[in-house]
């Protein structure tokens, strides 16, 4: 994924995540707040739904599926 010209790595984005939270945070959750951040950047929205559609485009998985884990 490119974000402003630059490749994005879903794991560059665990690894700030987890930086934050200083491994204080479970990993489910960690990863719960890294899809919800994949979702925002790819769609450029803080709607659920269009985040969702963000991560769907992104991973290419189910939509029903990422609107819970994104929910949650």
């Amino acid at each position: 994924m490119n974000f402003y010209g630059e490749a994005l790595h879903p794991i560059d984005v665990e690894a700030v995540v987890d930086r934050i939270f200083a491994g204080n945070e479970h990993k489910k959750r960690i990863m719960s707040i890294v899809n919800a951040a994949l979702g925002v950047i790819s769609s450029g929205s803080l709607i659920v739904n269009r985040m969702s559609r963000g991560l769907v485009a992104l991973t290419g998985t189910s939509g029903k599926h990422t609107i819970k884990q994104i929910d949650r």
